[in-house]
C-alpha cells in the first residue's frame, strides 16, 4: 500500500492563508459593527467549517474512515463547527501525527465494515445465498449476493441502484483504493456512478477494477470480486494481520 494521506500545501501555506482570510473577516464584521450593520451569519464559525472541510476533502483523510467515523466528521463539520479546532502550523502537525498513529486501525476498522458487508453474518430469510460463504470467508470467486440494493420502479425498463445503498458501495471503493495504492475514484468512475450510468443506458451491468456487479429487478445485486489478490488482502487486513506483513507502511506527505 503506498498512498498516504497529503496535504495540498504545506501547514504553513495552510495555516497562514486561514489566518489571512480570518484577518479580513474579522475587519469586515468591525466595519460592519461601526455602520449598525447587523451581521446575519457568523462568518468566521463558516470560514473554519469551510476550511476543515477543504482540508478532509483534498488530504484524502475521509477516505480512510469508515461510515460511523465518516458520519461523525460530518455531523461535527456541519452541526457543531464552533468545536472544530483552530487551524495553526502546531494545531495541523499534530492532527497529522494522530493520522499516522491511527492509520492503520483505521483502515482494518474500513476492511472490518466491506467484510461485514460482503459476508453477511445471519442465515436465513433474505441471506441464505450459497454464495455468500458460511465460514465468512470472502470467497475467492464466484459472487456474492446483496439484497434491498436496487430499486425497481413503475416504468422502469432496467433496475438502479437506490440512492441509500450508495455508501455501502463507496465503502468497498475506499478499501479497495487503498489497499492497492490507487487514488479513490471520481464519481462517475466510482462503482455507485457506473451502475447509475449503466442504468440511464439500459443496461444491468458495470465494471470495476476489484468486480463486476449486476443488478436485478428483484432489488438484489450480485457483486464478482474479479481481482483475487486484492480480496485476499481485505479478508488478512480485516482479521487484524500486521499490516506491515501485508503493505508499505501509511506516508503522509506534506505539500510535496
Amino acid at each position: 500500500m503506498t498512498q498516504g494521506i497529503q496535504l495540498y500545501d504545506t501547514v504553513e501555506a495552510i495555516a497562514a492563508g486561514y489566518e489571512r482570510r480570518k484577518d479580513e473577516i474579522e475587519r469586515a464584521m468591525i466595519v460592519a459593527e461601526e455602520c449598525g450593520v447587523e451581521l446575519k451569519e457568523d462568518y468566521l464559525t463558516t470560514h473554519k467549517q469551510n476550511s476543515w472541510h477543504e482540508i478532509l476533502d483534498r488530504s484524502g483523510a475521509k477516505q480512510w474512515m469508515t461510515t460511523k467515523q465518516r458520519e461523525a466528521v460530518t455531523d461535527k463539520l456541519y452541526n457543531t463547527p464552533k468545536e472544530l479546532p483552530e487551524i495553526t502550523v502546531v494545531g495541523l502537525r499534530g492532527w497529522l501525527q494522530d493520522l499516522v498513529i491511527a492509520s492503520p486501525d483505521m483502515l482494518r476498522d474500513l476492511c472490518k465494515e466491506a467484510f461485514d458487508l460482503l459476508t453477511p453474518q445471519k442465515r436465513g430469510w433474505g441471506n441464505n445465498y450459497k454464495s455468500n460463504e458460511d465460514k465468512r470467508e470472502i470467497p475467492r470467486s464466484g459472487r456474492v449476493v446483496l439484497r434491498w440494493m436496487c430499486d425497481n420502479c413503475q416504468g422502469m425498463t432496467t433496475p438502479r441502484l437506490s440512492y441509500r445503498t450508495g455508501e455501502k458501495l463507496h465503502v468497498l471503493d475506499r478499501v479497495f483504493a487503498l489497499l492497492s495504492g490507487r487514488p479513490g475514484p471520481e464519481q462517475d468512475a466510482s462503482a455507485y456512478g457506473l451502475c447509475a450510468t449503466a442504468s440511464q443506458a439500459g443496461e444491468t451491468e458495470a465494471v470495476t477494477y476489484w468486480g463486476r456487479l449486476k443488478m436485478h429487478k428483484n432489488g438484489n445485486l450480485h457483486i464478482w470480486l474479479t481481482d483475487t489478490a486484492l480480496t485476499r488482502k481485505l479478508a488478512e487486513v480485516a482479521a487484524g494481520n500486521n499490516l506491515a506483513e501485508n503493505a508499505d507502511r501509511t506516508e503522509i506527505r506534506n505539500g510535496d
